[in-house]
């Protein structure tokens, strides 16, 4: 999970890196808007970094991979579930295998299941994780 204070410090870094997930979001969130749910404690930003060394430099740096946001849920029957609200990112063929991190997370916090809300790719990238329902919506 990234830091409160790393959101704050690099809100324009974070702001840059969620805008291609916002431009598929049809209009209904902003990169503010999420970085301040961030910063109000309403979503959990999480970070997916692929570590360089850079012989030339001998130092490593630093690449992100994607930013997931999360939330925890507890419905009005009592149950709770970690869900994945937001994700902006890249090369989810060498990441995702990391979703159990997540579920480890929800695990601890007593979370019944892990949902995510996204397009329907997710389901072909992870089968084990069932469609629950489709949003349909038209402009008015």
């Amino acid at each position: 999970m990234i830091p409160l204070d790393v959101v704050r410090e690099q809100r324009e870094y974070i702001a840059d890196m969620l805008q291609p997930g916002i431009a598929r979001a049809y209009g209904v969130i902003t990169s503010a808007d999420i970085i301040e749910m961030v910063l109000q404690s309403e979503m959990d930003m999480w970070g997916i970094f692929e570590r360089k060394q850079e012989p030339e430099q001998d130092a490593d740096t630093l690449t992100v991979l994607a930013l997931i946001c999360t939330q925890i849920m507890t419905y009005r029957a009592g149950k709770k579930a970690l869900r994945i609200s937001f994700l902006s990112g890249k090369g989810m063929n060498r990441w995702l295998h990391l979703i159990s991190v997540l579920e480890d997370f929800g695990r601890e916090h007593d979370c019944g299941t892990l949902e995510i809300h996204g397009r329907k790719g997710w389901g072909r990238m992870l089968p084990d994780y069932p469609e629950l329902y489709r949003v349909f919506r038209k402009e008015l």
